[in-house]
Parts: C-alpha cells; structure tokens; sequence
C-alpha cells in the first residue's frame, strides 16, 4: 500500500518510469486513486487495512486541491469509501 500512496502523492508510474510530463503525472495519481478506492471497498481485505485507513483519507483531502477534475473526483470517490 505505501507504493500506491506514493504513487497517488506524487503521480510517477511504473516503478522503472518516472512520469515526466504533467499530462501523464495527473492520469497515473488518478488510476493510483481508483486502485486505492477498490481496495477499500473490497470487503475481504476490510480488518486488514486499519492502518491504511488514516492515510488514504489524507491523500483523498489532498487531491481536493488538484487543478485537474479527474483527481479531484477519483479523491473523492476515495473519501467517500474511507467514510
């Protein structure tokens, strides 16, 4: 999980890819989000990511604040199943 997050924060890709482009950065922070979403929302996984859980809200309120409408929506579709 703390690869995801880093990749929702900062938007680089693929471990050996650094996003260099701000169009490329915006879309890898908004799958990273999504990926985050469908983790969470996965039941069986539920009692394992308490500790994920303050974490993910934070990065969710962050990306309230993206120019982009694509993070802000995929930030709140996380937010919304943090809550």
């Amino acid at each position: 999980m703390e690869k995801l997050f880093f990749h929702a924060v900062n938007g680089n890709g693929v471990e050996t890819t650094v996003v260099t482009s701000d169009e490329d950065k915006w879309r890898a922070i908004v799958h990273a989000l999504n990926i985050i979403r469908l983790i969470i929302l996965d039941a069986t996984l539920g009692p394992d990511l308490y500790p994920y859980i303050a974490e993910a809200t934070k990065i969710a309120v962050r990306g309230f604040k993206s120019d982009r409408w694509a993070v802000r929506n995929s930030s709140m579709m996380v937010f919304s199943a943090v809550v």
